[in-house]
């Protein structure tokens, strides 16, 4: 016998969404009543959610499994019409977008636990019916609920089984329980040539090692890798410990091997890196190299009409996509842009100088994808990793590319001298060697909190194709001490100069932007 009770409750006042979702401790999250009135304030901002599609997933712990029972009986007594949870409660947040697309699900919610200095903190997440994370004015009338909220409503019935496949019928509502691993394999095979990397991993002894901080790349990996594609057992690996990956630079503080695999790939959640032997591809490189060869790829085989890469990034892939008449939208780090540049204008995918990527077939990233995609131009020319960044960098140059850090610095002074530099007509003005080309101002926005803090920020772009970036840390007290990054990037056609350690290729370009910053001073 199932109840439908309306259940008396208060606002939490710690209930405040950063971007995209809520935060809090593994302990707030276990107060009674804190996750239903996170949720029912998420379905009250669905006024047409009866009957509709709810799409539900998350890594598979126990915990969160535990979480997805309350949210299933909260949607059962919301009005839903089907509920689609990955089993065992697995589901990445590429999928989880896939399936809200595919499925014209009306909203979606996953829900994660991360390692942290308090023993653990739940991510909730939600995404709305475009298969976007939620926006911010749709956080904004989440949030606003969860402070005015006085009740909600839940079916009480047992717990469901989310490790049988299948449905069950609740009321007026049904629950499908889908395995998330074998949709992305069936959705990666419709992409790549999966039975070609199958032959080129056996039979050219390539090795390759896959490192996941987290359980959702995990089980995926293992599913897709050793399963379908025949690596050896112990081919993925879940790492505990704290792995520092810098895609900008392509570097980890993970030690080199005696005998190195062929190819390692190191999965953070939503960002990814990828590794010869000895020898890292940066983030942006990696992201042109993908554009260059995919007409090796089964469904990007002349189907690439657009890409994007992120401002920060380097301008790599603009080579790329200028030879294969490709068109590259410059996008701010957010990867929101690109999620509405792949509806908007038909980007087949995407990345940005953190390491995050993604294609279209969702509006999430996908570092997995981003595997694949290397396993199957490796199938279709052999050879190493290196060899095929090297390849790369003779056909279009290579682009040195690198972030100084300059923090402690005072507010208003850096604010004055950035903005009076946006003001200047620099265009044709000379720096030693360097000429400018063009310079702009970056506008772009903080959302953290809902607070649209515009930061100040200069983008110069010299006839020789370097760049420097000056981005300043805007502060909430005028009065505090921010940070100043200045990105620095020197484009080199010269195969000679490619080999460079890019620390002394950048160093001129890196001196002058602190003159132009004049942080002597500071």
């Amino acid at each position: 016998m199932t109840l439908l009770r309306t259940v008396p409750t208060q606002p939490f006042a710690d209930q405040k969404l950063l971007p995209y979702g809520l935060r809090q401790p593994l302990s707030v999250f276990r107060q009674p009543h804190y996750l239903e009135n996170a949720v029912q304030s998420f379905f009250t901002i669905l006024p047409n959610r009866q009957g509709q599609t709810l799409i539900l997933g998350g890594d598979g712990q126990q915990i969160t499994q535990e979480f997805l029972q309350t949210i299933i009986k909260l949607a059962a007594a919301n009005g839903f019409g089907k509920v689609i949870v990955g089993s065992q409660g697995l589901l990445s947040p590429a999928i989880a977008s896939y399936l809200i697309r595919r499925h014209t699900a009306i909203a979606g919610i996953l829900i994660q636990i991360h390692a942290s200095e308090k023993g653990g903190e739940i991510h909730l997440d939600y995404y709305l019916g475009n298969g976007y994370k939620a926006t911010l004015n749709a956080l904004e009338g989440i949030q606003e609920r969860t402070q005015i909220i006085q009740n909600y409503q839940i079916l009480e019935i047992d717990d469901l089984s989310l490790n049988r496949l299948g449905t069950v019928s609740l009321e007026n509502l049904t629950v499908e329980v889908v395995n998330s691993a074998t949709i992305y394999e069936k959705l990666m095979s419709s992409i790549f040539d999966l039975d070609s990397i199958q032959h080129f991993l056996k039979t050219q002894d390539f090795r390759v090692e896959v490192t996941c901080l987290d359980p959702i790349n995990y089980a995926y990996g293992q599913h897709l890798l050793e399963k379908n594609l025949g690596l050896l057992p112990g081919t993925v690996t879940f790492e505990m410990a704290p792995v520092l990956l810098d895609a900008l630079i392509g570097t980890t503080n993970l030690p080199w091997k005696i005998d190195p695999p062929d190819l390692t790939c190191i999965l953070t959640g939503d960002r990814y890196g990828i590794f010869g032997k000895n020898m890292g591809v940066t983030a942006s490189d990696s992201l042109a190299i993908l554009t260059a060869n995919s007409p090796l790829i089964p469904a990007y085989r002349g189907a690439v009409n657009a890409v994007t890469r992120s401002l920060f990034g380097s301008t790599a892939v603009d080579h790329a996509c200028n030879a294969l008449d490709i068109f590259c939208y410059e996008t701010p780090t957010d990867w929101g842009f690109t999620s509405q540049l792949m509806d908007i204008q038909g980007v087949a995918f995407g990345g940005n100088e953190e390491g995050q990527i993604g294609a279209n077939y969702s509006r999430e990233t996908d570092g997995l994808w981003a595997l694949l995609f290397w396993l199957n131009l490796l199938a279709a020319q052999p050879q190493s990793v290196r060899q095929t960044v090297q390849n790369h960098w003779q056909k279009y140059g290579r682009n040195y590319h690198g972030c100084q850090l300059y923090p402690g610095l005072t507010f208003s002074a850096m604010y004055d001298k950035l903005h009076a530099l946006t003001t200047l007509n620099l265009k044709g003005k000379e720096y030693g060697p360097y000429q400018v080309a063009y310079s702009q101002p970056l506008k772009f926005y903080n959302e953290l909190q809902f607070q649209r803090v515009e930061q100040v920020g200069l983008n110069l772009v010299f006839t020789d194709g370097s760049r420097l970036i000056f981005k300043l840390d805007t502060p909430y007290q005028s009065n505090e001490r921010v940070n100043l990054n200045i990105y620095a990037e020197n484009y080199e056609p010269d195969l000679k100069k490619q080999t460079l350690p890019f620390e002394m290729a950048l160093s001129p370009l890196f001196e002058l932007g602190e003159a132009i910053a004049e942080l002597e001073q500071y």
